[in-house]
């Protein structure tokens, strides 16, 4: 894809420590080792997901060596302005053969969210994103933006008990490379299925309490409404 400019999301939170901000030549790179998160599990599930997950590595190693202060710009000075590295230039780069490149860069910008694409000339996220200013994004930048999206979350979600805690969940969840729109997406899931339970014979099901449900991650949850999965469903639940 021409004229793309990708970015490791929240590269600040993920993959630097105290240590590593204060070396401009890294030797090494922090990790998350979240085997159990969402995106991870959606890139698995990939027919070539092993592949997908080991070209994320690397294109993550490889910002790695980026001189300070790295904000995950894929592109050859590692800034927003730099020249946007393309999928042939990071396969050079990383060893990788380029369709698997590309495969993971489309992948994970419109599945897990773990790399952002953005127009090259305007820096306006694809996927009608909303625009992001050509500047440095640390960690207050991005909670700014994860507090302004958990409103719309929690404005969506039915049961308003646990505020704050259920804030903080939200805002991990997001440092740890989940979607916003994959939140959301659980949530429709999950008002759908305590509405379908209510129809069929548990009219005074209540709403899991808005901290619990976003300290499970419950958005990771089928919420299945068929008969035989709701009626499994219910009996698992706790309220």
């Amino acid at each position: 894809m021409s004229g793309v400019l990708y970015r490791i999301a929240d590269w600040q939170g993920n993959f630097e420590n105290a240590k590593s901000r204060t070396i401009d030549r890294k030797s090494w790179c922090a990790i998350p080792n979240k085997q159990d998160g969402l995106g991870y599990c959606m890139i698995m599930q990939h027919k070539n997901g092993s592949a997908l997950y080991g070209a994320f590595v690397a294109t993550v190693l490889m910002a790695s060596k980026q001189p300070m202060d790295r904000e995950g710009y894929l592109t050859d000075t590692g800034r927003v302005d730099g020249i946007p590295y393309t999928s042939t230039h990071i396969s050079l780069r990383t060893r990788v053969p380029e369709k698997i490149i590309q495969e993971m860069l489309d992948f994970v910008s419109v599945n897990t969210g773990w790399i952002i694409a953005y127009d090259a000339k305007d820096t306006t996220r694809i996927l009608d994103s909303p625009v992001v200013a050509p500047k440095k994004e640390g960690r207050k930048e991005g909670r700014k933006e994860y507090c302004t999206d958990f409103e719309k979350a929690w404005k969506l979600y039915p049961d308003k008990s646990g505020k704050p805690k259920a804030k903080l969940s939200y805002i991990e969840a997001r440092r740890n490379g989940v979607c916003h729109d994959i939140i959301i997406s659980g949530i429709e899931r999950y008002i759908a299925y305590i509405e379908h339970i209510r129809k069929n014979g548990f009219p005074k099901r209540n709403w899991q309490n808005g901290s619990t449900w976003f300290n499970n991650n419950e958005w990771e949850s089928e919420w299945a409404i068929d008969a035989k999965e709701s009626g499994k469903r219910q009996e698992e639940l706790c309220y």
